[in-house]
């Protein structure tokens, strides 16, 4: 990999050796835009930029993964904000959660209200981020201890999405036998594209459609429909949940707790949001090993209704127990 202000080479082993000539920059891509929180600019607040990573090797194909994830960056006083570095390809444009335990200290970063987006080399871009949503206020009871376990605490909140109609969706679910019975073909396929990383939703169903129309998946529909009607059932509900599941993740906006649990959400949109409390302690030693802490965490559903983006609406008391 080298890199230069005006652009980037990236290239495997074996190409580099076998290489002759002169080394020529793939320019950099440039993506501008607005960050609004309601119906105001975002000041002087932390972005991020998210490089989708499946794109840049790594994990199952042998090679190293080149991470170009979080670049940090500021937008100006009318939430302007400017990344003039950006790798093409496919990634997101985040507003960062500076995740802070109760004496203050910075013990994270996390992106919220992820907004993806795709560019060419030497392409500048507009993504705008956030806006038409309200605060969401309410209380944390959390549980008391002793002061030396306050000083590793962490509080916050988090609001995501509700979009599965009552059922939670997994990603770690199965895909049901009828389904890889039927489509095991473009399945391996699509998964042959990503080894080792979860491959996009969208491209699973792209490569599901292609092969129904090709030949084979004719064929194969033709065979034997019956198990084509129960596969075809099967895969369009968790290409749903999928799909669903990755907009609610997208959707996270966080906040911090204050000492005496308040909390302020900002830019929450119309619709049915989870909220969730998070309690994190970091990691302890004990007897020369370092414990891993579980969080503890607690939830309430909320529907945001439209209304004047300044009111906010309360959620009320989430209450934290240990268990």
């Amino acid at each position: 990999m080298a890199l230069h202000d005006d652009g980037f080479v990236k290239m495997n082993k074996e190409d580099f050796e076998k290489h002759k000539e002169p080394l020529r920059l793939q320019p950099w891509a440039r993506i501008e835009g607005t960050l609004t929180v309601g119906d105001k600019p975002g000041k002087q607040m932390t972005m991020g930029l998210n490089v989708d990573p499946r794109e840049h090797g790594g994990h199952g194909n042998g090679k190293p993964v080149v991470q170009f994830s979080y670049f940090q960056n500021q937008a100006d006083d009318n939430g302007k904000f400017v990344f003039d570095r950006v790798v093409p390809g496919k990634g997101s444009v985040t507003k960062i959660f500076e995740q802070k335990d109760l004496s203050g200290d910075i013990v994270s970063w996390r992106p919220q209200i992820l907004t993806p987006y795709e560019i060419k080399s030497g392409e500048t871009k507009t993504v705008n981020i956030g806006g038409g949503g309200r605060p969401v206020v309410g209380k944390v009871m959390v549980p008391a201890e002793s002061p030396d376990t306050a000083k590793r605490r962490s509080v916050f909140v988090e609001a995501k999405l509700q979009l599965f109609a009552g059922k939670s969706p997994n990603s770690g679910d199965a895909i049901s036998s009828d389904a890889w019975q039927f489509y095991a073909v473009p399945l391996q396929k699509a998964e042959d594209r990503y080894p080792g990383w979860a491959t996009p939703i969208a491209e699973v169903e792209k490569e599901i459609r292609d092969w129904e129309k090709s030949a084979e998946g004719q064929a194969a529909m033709a065979k034997d429909p019956e198990l084509y009607k129960k596969a075809r059932s099967a895969m369009d509900e968790r290409i749903a949940v999928e799909k669903s599941r990755e907009i609610s993740d997208a959707s996270v906006r966080c906040a911090s707790v204050d000492a005496e649990g308040n909390f302020r959400i900002d830019d929450v949109t119309p619709g049915d949001w989870t909220i969730t409390a998070v309690l994190e302690e970091r990691n302890k030693p004990q007897d020369g090993v370092i414990v891993f802490v579980p969080p503890v965490k607690a939830e309430k559903t909320l529907t945001v209704p439209a209304g004047d983006l300044d009111e906010p609406v309360d959620v009320g008391t989430i209450e934290l127990k240990l268990k």
